[in-house]
């Protein structure tokens, strides 16, 4: 069993297809009306293991199966969850610091710095505990051999990011990735004017843009509206611009969900660029460099 059927039985919040992957004398084969497709695959002894008595396969072999079948937005949701799985499990997820995360990195209970969740924030933010993970999905993908869709897996893979915290943040970031816009920063930690540090879903530095992929149920309580309201009035006065959209821009209007970013980053570039012009002409000739 593999696909987004698979990390379910891991506990990953996924949609939920069913993909089967079978070996030997399996046939690829599909019953959309029944919800599933079969694929034949040549599966390496170490890209199964088990969960709950049930042989699937492992969550890399998972993640490189899934992107090979869907386009990026849909594969980085996955992609994405499985890297964030496997960096804090390397880090120490269940007590099991340096094992093997690819055979079982759900067993054991929370480690006590998960209830500080700027230590997972730092943890999926940090290349030394990121690459070695992103290394075992690249040689899955390499393992898997010549199987269909494997370059879109491995464009998957490269552009996979666990600092992504939900699935609309990955899929978001699929979509404005297609339509080129430059490759954001994920989970980037920002500085408002209060002196307050604050996350952002993504950012783009550079021209002091930040973008917030806002669900429907994330400010249904009163007092988490006025506390972001507060974020972003500090933010903004720290000189930031924001640009928000919900579920429904990714799931129905993706035209006009880019064309709203493309419209805020060349925005946020013109004020960056005016901001820097300001900058320089206060400091006097004499001072500037040559």
């Amino acid at each position: 069993m593999h696909g987004v059927t698979q990390p379910a039985l891991h506990p990953a919040d996924l949609p939920t297809v069913v993909d089967l992957t079978g070996t030997g004398g399996a046939v690829s084969g599909s019953r959309p009306e029944e919800g599933w497709r079969r694929w034949r695959r040549d599966l390496p002894p170490h890209h199964l293991t088990e969960v709950d008595g049930l042989a699937v396969t492992t969550l890399a072999r998972t993640a490189i199966d899934v992107a090979c079948t869907r386009p990026l937005p849909e594969a980085l949701m996955v992609v994405d969850a499985v890297l964030r799985r496997l960096v804090l499990a390397d880090a120490g997820w269940g007590g099991h610091a340096g094992a093997d995360p690819s055979s079982d990195p759900w067993s054991g209970s929370w480690p006590d710095p998960w209830v500080d969740p700027s230590w997972e924030r730092a943890v999926v933010r940090t290349a030394s505990a990121v690459e070695p993970q992103r290394d075992l999905l690249r040689r899955t993908a390499r393992e898997a051999g010549p199987i269909w869709g494997i370059a879109a897996a491995r464009r998957a893979v490269e552009f996979a990011d666990p600092a992504a915290e939900n699935g609309f943040e990955s899929c978001s970031r699929g979509v404005l990735l297609l339509a080129g816009l430059p490759r954001p920063e994920v989970g980037y930690p920002v500085t408002g004017d209060d002196g307050r540090r604050y996350w952002s879903d993504l950012g783009w530095p550079h021209v002091r843009l930040l973008g917030e992929a806002d669900g429907s149920l994330k400010y249904t309580d009163a007092r988490a509206l006025y506390a972001e309201k507060r974020r972003q009035e500090s933010l903004e006065r720290a000189g930031w611009v924001f640009v928000r959209w919900g579920w429904e821009d990714v799931a129905y209007d993706r035209a006009g969900l880019c064309r709203r970013v493309l419209l805020a980053h060349a925005r946020a570039a013109d004020r960056a660029a005016s901001g820097s012009a300001v900058s320089r002409a206060a400091v006097p000739h004499s001072a500037r460099a040559s």
